[in-house]
């Protein structure tokens, strides 16, 4: 799967199956927006991820998707997206 151009955002991103799903598109050359409510889970993988990819590929915000309010604000400015993966842990 070539995703080099291509940018994704993943809700979770921090653990999970949204770690997972942010490190296989990482590795088929995808940028990767990781929103997460957990800060030093979110702050710490991108840190790890940093080690094996390209920093300018990765942007972690901390982000509670349940706030329509947080979540608006969060993404407003991230413009063109390729793919959306959205967990909801309710």
């Amino acid at each position: 799967m070539a995703l080099s151009g291509k940018t994704a955002v993943v809700t979770g991103a921090a653990m999970g199956i949204g770690k997972a799903i942010t490190e296989i598109l990482l590795k088929n050359g995808a940028k990767v927006v990781l929103l997460d409510m957990n800060k030093a889970a979110g702050e710490s993988l991108v840190e790890a991820l940093n080690k094996e990819y390209e920093p300018d590929r990765m942007l972690f915000k901390e982000c509670n998707i349940k706030s329509d309010e947080d979540f608006k604000g969060k993404t407003h400015d991230i413009g063109k997206t390729n793919y959306k993966c959205w967990r909801y842990k309710g």
